[in-house]
């Protein structure tokens, strides 16, 4: 195989100082009153971590989260006393994700002839763009959620360059193979992700398929099982499991009592989607009206929005038990009017897709 040299690097350190001019020109310049959006949130529960109090900040709030960025803050808090130290680490990890978009685009096109070409465009684009670099001053997860999105990535198509290909002193090749580490590196990323940001839980089980999957000498039989591939798949599923599991066990019978398998900002979200549906505009006040009152911090009787479900007698005294009661009285929301919340979604995915704030 051809060695590459140092030159052919140089597009993508090129690319790498222009992102750090323009997170360094960002630097305390962002026009910004206070805290924004969840900062409040991860700063406080990061807080309590950092003084030893555990997660116990959340028993209290209206949903709980994923462990690893207010872990991850908190490290920041007790190590270093400075909210400068976080900016500063996820300044170093926005920019080895702009080393992770040209490794990951150079993976997917190393058989085209401009594929040097296309990576350092690829992260020319990711060290450009606005949003990557302001959100390295902001104590929001999304920089260390994309390290490990990208990371997990990378390590699925290096598996997939590795699939195990069958040949003439070893027709039937042995599941162990180099391509099982990348496999169980991409669960143990992806994992790591999930308890970033739980919407990854997911894709999971549509990750494992995938892996199952690729381990075929023709791409036409992708869809055709095999014993290494179920394997292959099974690695990363255990790995990524084996990182999720603890922390359902130890948020299920230490923390919430009651099943919460990552966190229980999704039933908050569901209730607001849907109320929002029912509604016919968003309200996030009668949501947060409806979990105050689970809370016990304010009374039934002040609810302006009637609910649709019956409110449980007793007040649930547990995170996981609210939880459970904003799923039923968002499902109920949904059923009661299902073309609304279809209709509300279909706008919103528009939305997302105009970039529209």
């Amino acid at each position: 195989m051809k060695r590459l040299s140092l030159a052919s690097y140089a597009p993508l350190l090129g690319v790498l100082v222009l992102g750090l001019a323009l997170r360094l020109l960002l630097w305390n310049n962002l026009p910004r009153p206070g805290l924004i959006s969840d900062e409040g949130e991860y700063l406080a529960a990061a807080t309590w971590l950092a003084q030893g109090r555990n997660f116990s900040w959340y028993l209290g709030y209206l949903w709980t989260r994923a462990p690893v960025y207010a872990l991850f803050v908190a490290a920041h808090l007790f190590l270093f006393d400075d909210l400068r130290a976080v900016y500063v680490t996820q300044i170093a990890f926005s920019l080895l994700n702009v080393v992770l978009v040209y490794a990951l685009c150079q993976s997917i096109t190393q058989l085209t002839t401009h594929r040097f070409r296309t990576a350092s465009i690829a992260a020319l684009l990711m060290a450009l763009y606005l949003p990557f670099a302001t959100f390295t001053q902001v104590l929001l997860s999304e920089t260390l959620y994309l390290t490990l999105l990208l990371g997990g990535f990378l390590a699925l198509v290096r598996a997939s360059a590795l699939s195990p290909q069958p040949s003439a002193f070893s027709p039937q090749p042995s599941a162990l193979s180099p391509r099982v580490g990348w496999v169980a590196l991409a669960g143990v990323l992806f994992g790591l992700a999930t308890l970033t940001r739980s919407l990854t839980l997911a894709f999971l089980p549509l990750a494992a398929l995938w892996v199952a999957g690729i381990g075929h000498s023709a791409p036409r039989d992708w869809w055709r099982l095999t014993r290494r591939g179920v394997l292959s798949g099974a690695v990363f599923l255990a790995c990524a499991g084996a990182l999720i599991l603890p922390w359902t066990v130890y948020n299920s019978v230490r923390l919430y009592d009651g099943l919460v398998v990552v966190d229980t900002s999704g039933a908050f979200n569901l209730l607001l989607g849907a109320r929002t549906a029912y509604d016919s505009g968003r309200n996030d006040a009668a949501t947060r009206d409806f979990v105050l009152i689970l809370l016990g911090q304010k009374e039934a009787s002040k609810l302006t929005t009637p609910a649709c479900a019956t409110l449980p007698a007793p007040l649930p005294s547990s995170q996981a038990a609210r939880q459970s009661a904003m799923t039923r009285e968002g499902l109920c929301l949904i059923g009661a009017k299902p073309l609304a919340f279809i209709q509300k979604s279909l706008g919103e995915l528009v939305d997302l897709f105009q970039i529209n704030y």
